[in-house]
């Protein structure tokens, strides 16, 4: 019976702690207004889509565009992958490659 007592107690606090971890990821989900250095400002919006984390984001102008990448570091930090082309000539194309790193930090 003590051994059932310390399992069941064991499953209720690895649950609860399995679903805090959750929910602190999910609050990076919604949208978001970014500061950038130097006075520009961006946006992302995080969020799921058919069970898979998904993005957009603008950068200091121009449309809001879907993510390369994003995934999670652990539960405060987001990590965010955009790519773009530009051409530099006639027959030059670069593929531009921007991680842009978002912690959640605790103000006191």
């Amino acid at each position: 019976m003590k051994n059932l007592k310390t399992f069941l107690l064991a499953v209720i606090l690895l649950t609860t702690f399995l679903a805090n971890a959750q929910s602190s990821k999910k609050d990076f989900y919604g949208m978001w207004t970014i500061d950038i250095d130097g006075g520009s400002v961006g946006w992302l919006n995080v969020n799921e889509d058919k069970g898979f984390l998904d993005a957009e984001l603008l950068w200091q102008g121009g449309s809001v565009l879907p993510v390369a990448d994003v995934y999670f570091v652990d539960d405060n930090t987001l990590v965010v992958t955009r790519t773009r082309e530009m051409k530099k000539s006639e027959d030059r194309t670069l593929l531009s490659t921007q991680t842009y790193t978002f912690e959640r930090k605790e103000i006191n």
